[in-house]
């Protein structure tokens, strides 16, 4: 979804200097996230939420200048009245945080009037993880004799053996199966990082399989039946029509097998160095909390099949 264009009666006082004016400082922000190497991603998602944010101003605030704490906490506020969600707003709030902080750095602004504004909360909520006995009933669903079924089973084996992202799997390419070396190659996560994936046995197999399903010449590793590039929607849209039949709950569908790849990787011993560079990740933030609740969940309940509530 494109971002929206920015409010036409938000037009610039001719007085001001171009740099200043609200529309000219986000582009300018824009360009420079493109020139520093940001990915379209994160250009796209800041144009969404800062334009957003500008959309929401009185149409006497044209200049960055003219920005105040009010304003973000006018707009905040009308997000919680819209009912949007908690981390909605904390993600467009930091949004606008970092770009009025890149304004005070390019001199646009003295100081940055949402810098005594903290982030709101956001609740801290279950993230569901996929069981051995789930995945089975998912893969029962795909039957390797169809098209469909064997580019489901290729889908699943691969998010489960691999923990990548949507995104990076939408992105491969045929010739990025390295057969030979067992790898998936030149994966470029967030930040545009390079990194290479393990790629075992049954994920192979299950690849074979699909690829053995295709007639068309496309290089897209993921297409449809009739031999179009899937698109970017089609892999959490194919999931979860099986996902339902199966009774498998999968709100974020790629991501919940990300979960489960890090959490049990580290919890057979494998180095959570191992673990992070496999995943792509930067710190270990992320999978230190996939782990934690895993073991809240899994650990603890198997911690109490034997618990006596009376010890004699």
């Amino acid at each position: 979804m494109d971002a929206p264009a920015v409010n036409s009666r938000l037009k610039a006082d001719p007085a001001l200097e171009m740099s200043q004016r609200l529309p000219q400082a986000l582009e300018d922000y824009l360009r420079y996230h493109r020139i520093q190497g940001s990915t379209e991603a994160t250009v796209k998602f800041y144009a969404k939420e800062l334009r957003l944010f500008l959309n929401d101003l009185d149409p006497a605030c044209q200049a960055v200048a003219d920005l105040n704490s009010r304003h973000v906490l006018n707009h905040l506020a009308a997000m919680k009245e819209r009912e949007l969600k908690p981390r909605s707003i904390r993600t467009r709030c930091q949004a606008i945080k970092t770009w009025l902080n890149w304004c005070v750095e390019w001199n646009l602004i003295e100081s940055s009037p949402a810098a005594k504004i903290k982030a709101p909360k956001v609740p801290r909520t279950r993230k569901p993880f996929i069981s051995e006995k789930q995945f089975s009933a998912l893969l029962e669903l795909c039957p390797l004799n169809t098209f469909a079924g064997a580019r489901r089973q290729a889908m699943l084996w691969m998010m489960a053996t691999t923990g990548i992202r949507r995104n990076e799997m939408w992105m491969l390419e045929k010739k990025d199966l390295d057969w030979d070396a067992s790898t998936i190659r030149e994966i470029h996560g967030k930040g545009q990082k390079e990194r290479k994936i393990p790629f075992d046995r049954r994920c192979q197999l299950a690849m074979l399989r699909y690829i053995q399903q295709r007639s068309d010449t496309l290089d897209w590793l993921w297409v449809t039946e009739e031999g179009v590039r899937l698109g970017y929607d089609g892999i959490w849209k194919d999931l979860r029509r099986i996902a339902d039949r199966a009774g498998v709950a999968l709100q974020d569908t790629c991501h919940i097998f990300r979960r489960t790849f890090a959490a049990n990787a580290v919890r057979q011993n494998i180095p959570r160095p191992y673990v992070k560079a496999v995943a792509g990740w930067s710190t270990m933030q992320m999978l230190d909390l996939y782990v934690e609740a895993m073991e809240a969940e899994e650990g603890a309940i198997e911690a109490f099949r034997e618990f006596k509530p009376f010890r004699k």
